[in-house]
């Protein structure tokens, strides 16, 4: 269950994270993750400001990421 993440664009929060090709998301902050619909449905819901600790499974393994999402859009 999760999302599979196919790819990282460079410079993006997701690269910026940590987040690897290949990485399955099965956690956002405390939400679980086990379809595209539920991504969708948590990420179209943050705001600028929102910090997110994201999670994804990697190689059998759970690594936790977290990302200012102030920090990463005012980057951009």
């Amino acid at each position: 269950e999760g999302v599979y993440v196919a790819g990282v664009e460079k410079d993006t929060p997701a690269e910026n994270a940590g987040i690897l090709p290949g990485d399955i998301i099965t956690k956002i902050n405390s939400n679980e993750i086990k379809s595209f619909t539920d991504f969708n449905k948590i990420i179209t819901s943050l705001k600028v400001s929102d910090k997110v600790k994201v999670t994804v499974s990697r190689e059998y393994r759970s690594i936790y990421n977290n990302i200012d999402l102030e920090t990463e859009l005012k980057s951009r």
